[in-house]
């Protein structure tokens, strides 16, 4: 079963991903992978194109889940934290017209 959790993982989009996983943006940021217009590919394919180890990749965003999911949930936060606003500013800001 976790297996197919992280191959369904490899194939979600960057965009996705950074908006669903706390803390994503910051690792897609320091292996500059682009999550705002380029995020429709997905991670495998990002990957692939940077000459990335997927599977130390996807460690490390399993982890950023481990440590999310292991955390009470605070009714007062929103669901979508900074992921959300990073993406939107990106997407706004950023991406050609």
């Amino acid at each position: 079963a976790h297996q197919a959790n992280v191959n369904a993982l490899a194939e979600q989009s960057l965009g996705r991903i950074a908006v669903q996983l706390p803390g994503a943006t910051a690792v897609f940021r320091r292996l500059k992978l682009d999550f705002c217009c380029g995020g429709q590919i997905s991670l495998r394919q990002a990957a692939q194109d940077k000459s990335l180890d997927l599977a130390a990749l996807l460690r490390e965003l399993e982890s950023l889940h481990a440590k999310t999911s292991q955390q009470p949930r605070n009714p007062h936060r929103p669901l979508l934290t900074t992921s959300w606003s990073a993406f939107m500013r990106c997407t706004v800001n950023s991406c050609p017209n």
